[in-house]
């Protein structure tokens, strides 16, 4: 069996949220703040009936709380109307046990089975925060607030003085209106429902969480040591251990006590002397036949358990430091391996029918690309060996060298809008396109791109266009090309947003003709995407064997061999594409803004500038700035090959200049700059 979904509701930035959990990890990414660590963190808090305050109910929700007490405070709605009408925040768990075929085998989620339907495969499992209070101590509240009911009552509209009442009440009571309850429901009638305990769900599902503020500082300042403290749990006897681990300790403590009786008797020896020397001093008294006896209890647990410290030793002379001179990522990476393998020994405890769960928050702190490589190394390798083939990982991550490391098939893409959050599972966009997530995945891979990480994308032919776009992003905001470009719309559709340059725009370099591989994951993901790429003209030369394209100028061009510019037109569904393998250049140089953007994805390519239409990028930026080139005229094919013989040089040259930007890119940019979410 196995955890199959969560579902979330009220909580933060989720609204109402689901999450598939895939059978053995689940990655979830995301840009910065669009609450990809919400749900584990409600999941915990729900399991273990951890009081949530005010700040955890989402915005969006909080105008409908406070108009319902407003309501019930004047009699206008009853309380069991309010109490019906209330937002609840809630998690839901669906366990899938379809592969069981022992009843003996189901354990701990035998409790959460209700319904007797045979072709039922799935248990629901609801936790919710549900309302706790009475009207009689809402109204007990109001009075001790010092909000009366009569100055209340003087409005049936609730002002911004007495929302700002209700909210200072309900900030400083949540806790007191709320508390968990657990409910089993089942699948086929959520009306019958069965209350059963958190001990019950802490049973189903044991759990590791490992948040992102680790405290790995071992410095000498301090007196607890986290990953000291780690390894000596670890050295505790375990009835649990393996053989190997346990034959270790037996002869660790066998060792200690052998030794510590030779110190204990060569102690009393020593102690004995001293004692001598000191009766001149009046010890030991002649009223008191008693002489001090040394004795020397070295144990496991004083010795080694409390005593035992990690250093660093230096592999050819034996040299050590101490371990607050190791940097922060190897320690990090010390003290996740310590407690996976802690978290390993207590999973042999778990009851028949348990699902474990491992949750951790973005492991990469502090750690460069090496370490993050060996820390997924490390975890397939604990996963393996756990031999717990229903445990399940849960993890949050900004590091593409972590997604790289999973299944396309396990990443799940979190995606704010204004003040909620989806989960997009990948998965899904993998069936629908087997052949597009099969390239992009491997393109990921080995650019190690952070697609999934960034606010807005930007898809470019090549080096160039990537060299180029960080500069001309920084000059359309220092030159106003952005309030240029906003003042000239409608105001309608004119939205204020923060500006492209401080927004995180991923530039990712696949050239003209991959391009349009990514446009299906751009539109899934709903990322605002701008794809720069060039017309690419050409004529077709009629020859015995076939057609051949001849690249030309595009004032002498008939058809363009860029396949993005091909897949454009088939996506606009307004054009006869039956024939686009013929003439078509004439489209492209005669579309509207409107036809270059479908949902949240926006085409540029060269236009007719300086009465010159530009077939590549190099062609654009010789023919916008002519007087750096000392052309006075059109540039001829043979200027650009002269111009261009090495593409990264030729941009790196223009770079120290101050050059002029072709129009189509700064058009793309600023369309990039008020772009928003896709819905």
């Amino acid at each position: 069996m196995y955890l199959k979904s969560i579902e979330a509701q009220n909580y933060r930035l989720l609204k109402n949220v689901r999450l598939n959990v895939d059978k053995s990890a689940t990655l979830i990414v995301g840009s910065n703040n669009v609450g990809k660590t919400s749900l584990i963190d409600l999941m915990e808090k729900a399991i273990t009936k951890e009081k949530l305050s005010f700040d955890d109910y989402p915005f969006c929700r909080r105008e409908k709380f406070y108009q319902g007490i407003w309501d019930l405070l004047l009699k206008k709605i009853s309380y069991e109307d309010w109490k019906q009408n209330i937002d609840l925040v809630s998690i839901c768990f669906v366990v899938d046990y379809s592969e069981e075929s022992d009843e003996d085998q189901l354990g701990t989620l035998t409790p959460f089975i209700i319904d007797s339907d045979d072709n039922i495969s799935d248990a629901k499992i609801e936790v919710i925060y549900s309302l706790s209070t009475t009207e009689e101590r809402l109204r007990t509240w109001v009075h001790e607030e010092g909000i009366t009911l009569s100055a209340m009552s003087d409005s049936d509209d609730l002002s911004q003085e007495n929302k700002e009442s209700i909210r200072k009440l309900i900030k400083k009571r949540f806790r007191d209106i709320f508390e968990w309850k657990v409910r089993a429901v089942n699948p086929n009638d959520p009306e019958d429902v069965s209350i059963r305990s958190h001990k019950e769900l802490e049973d189903l599902f044991p759990r590791l969480v490992i948040a992102a503020e680790r405290d790995i500082d071992e410095s000498d300042g301090k007196k607890r040591k986290p990953l000291t403290d780690i390894l000596n749990r670890l050295l505790e006897t375990n009835d649990d251990d393996d053989d190997d681990i346990s034959e270790g300790k037996k002869q660790l403590r066998d060792l200690l006590e052998t030794n510590g009786q030779h110190v204990e008797s060569r102690a009393n020896e020593i102690l004995e002397q001293i004692m001598k020397k000191a009766a001149a001093f009046g010890y030991p008294r002649p009223e008191l036949d008693l002489l001090l006896y040394a004795r020397t209890d070295i144990s496991l647990e004083e010795q080694v358990l409390h005593r035992t410290e990690l250093t660093y030793r230096e592999s050819e002379n034996g040299e050590e430091l101490p371990g607050s001179h190791n940097g922060l990522g190897f320690k990090n990476l010390l003290k996740m391996m310590f407690v996976l393998t802690e978290f390993a020994v207590k999973l042999k405890n778990v009851k028949i029918g348990a699902i474990p769960l491992l949750c951790l928050e973005e492991p990469e702190s502090h750690m460069h690309p090496q370490l993050q490589q060996i820390f997924v190394q490390h975890l397939k390798s604990f996963l393996d060996d756990a031999k717990l083939n229903n445990l399940q990982v849960l993890m949050t991550t900004h590091s593409s060298h972590i997604v790289n490391a999973v299944k396309f098939d396990q990443v799940r893409y979190v995606q704010r809008k204004k003040h909620e959050v989806n989960y997009q599972d990948l998965s899904d966009f993998s069936k629908e396109h087997p052949t597009n997530a099969d390239f992009i995945h491997k393109y990921l891979t080995i650019s190690r791109c952070d697609l999934f990480f960034a606010d807005k994308a930007i898809l470019v032919e090549g080096a160039a266009e990537r060299l180029l776009l960080r500069d001309m992003i920084r000059r359309c905001c220092e030159e106003g090309k952005f309030d240029e470009f906003d003042s000239s719309r409608k105001k309608a559709e004119s939205k204020r947003c923060i500006n492209l340059a401080s927004q995180y725009c991923t530039i990712i370099e696949v050239g003209g003709a991959f391009a349009h591989l990514f446009i299906p994951l751009m539109k899934f993901l709903g990322i605002p995407t701008l794809i720069l790429t060039d017309l690419d003209s050409a004529e077709r030369i009629h020859q015995k064997n076939g057609v051949k394209l001849k690249k030309v100028p595009v004032n002498k061009g008939t058809c363009t061999t860029n396949a993005t510019l091909k897949f454009w037109l088939a996506q606009l569904k307004t054009y006869d594409t039956a024939n686009m393998e013929k003439d078509n250049l004439e489209l492209f140089l005669t579309l509207s803004d409107e036809e270059k953007t479908i949902e949240n994805i926006h085409l540029e390519y060269q236009t007719e500038e300086q009465g010159y239409c530009a077939r590549t990028l190099e062609d654009a930026l010789i023919n916008t700035n002519r007087s750096i080139y000392g052309l006075t005229t059109f540039p001829t094919e043979d200027d650009i090959e002269n111009l261009v013989s090495k593409k990264t040089d030729f941009t790196l040259e223009l770079l120290q200049k101050n050059y002029i930007m072709p129009s189509y890119m700064v058009k793309g940019l600023c369309w990039l700059n008020f772009a928003t979410i896709c819905n």
